[in-house]
C-alpha cells in the first residue's frame, strides 16, 4: 500500500498507463490470504498474522473466535476510511491528506494482522 501513493501519482508524471497499476494494488490485497501457501514457519510476527487469518476464514460465524469480532469490524472499517482519505490525497496530490489516508490504513492493517497473530496463539495454545 504504500507504493500506492507514488504508483498513482505516476499518472501525472508518465500518464495513463500509470492507473492500470493503482488498480491492481487494492485487488491484491483482498486476494492475498487465499492465494499464497500458509507460511512455513510461524515465528515471525507477520507469518503468525498469516496464519491467524487462514484460521479467522476458516471458522464458523458465533463460534469460539467470536470476541475477536467487534474489534475486527472496527479496524475493517477504519482501513476504509482511511484509504478514501488516501485517495482523495492522490486525487487532489495533497501530499498531506494522502500521507496521513496512509497511515491510518497501514495502521488499521497492522493491527488487524496483530490480532490475527492473537488468534493464531489462542489456536497453538489450544492443541
Amino acid at each position: 500500500m504504500p507504493l500506492l501513493v507514488p504508483v498513482a501519482w505516476s499518472g501525472v508524471w508518465i500518464g495513463p498507463r500509470g492507473a492500470g497499476r493503482a488498480r491492481a494494488g487494492p485487488r491484491l490485497d483482498l486476494d492475498e490470504p487465499r492465494l499464497f501457501p500458509p507460511p512455513a514457519s510461524t515465528g515471525a510476527w507477520m507469518s503468525r498474522g498469516v496464519a491467524g487469518e487462514r484460521i479467522w476464514l476458516a471458522a464458523a460465524p458465533g463460534g469460539r473466535l467470536e470476541h475477536h469480532r467487534p474489534v475486527l469490524r472496527a479496524l475493517a472499517g477504519a482501513g476504509p476510511a482511511g484509504t478514501a482519505l488516501l485517495l482523495a490525497g492522490m486525487a487532489f496530490p495533497d501530499p498531506a491528506m494522502a500521507f496521513t489516508g496512509l497511515a491510518v490504513a497501514m495502521a488499521a492493517k497492522l493491527r488487524a494482522l496483530d490480532r490475527m497473530g492473537w488468534i493464531e496463539a489462542g489456536h497453538r495454545r489450544e492443541q
